[in-house]
């Protein structure tokens, strides 16, 4: 999204095209200009959030056994788990 605001404003600068923006009502210009880079900050932000969340999971799967270690009992709810025997000897 940064790319195409930066693709927007160069070619905005184009006389030709520039007349042609300018028959566009100023909100909307202004939607394209500004928009752009808040969705591009938003998509950002949303990549960080995703990066990071695999990065802790990571840090609860033992990378021997693939299965999951201490650190992820407290995330994992006992609504999860289908049936759990427990037995006495």
């Amino acid at each position: 999204m940064f790319v195409l605001q930066k693709i927007y404003r160069a070619v905005s600068e184009i006389k030709f095209i520039e007349n042609q923006f300018d028959k566009i009502p100023e909100l909307l210009q202004v939607l394209l200009d500004d928009g752009t880079l808040l969705l591009g900050v938003f998509f950002l932000a949303i990549g960080i959030k995703r990066v990071l969340e695999r990065y802790e999971l990571s840090e609860c799967i033992d990378e021997l056994t693939s299965a999951f270690n201490r650190k992820a009992f407290n995330r994992i709810r006992l609504r999860s788990f289908d049936l759990v025997f427990f037995r006495s000897r």
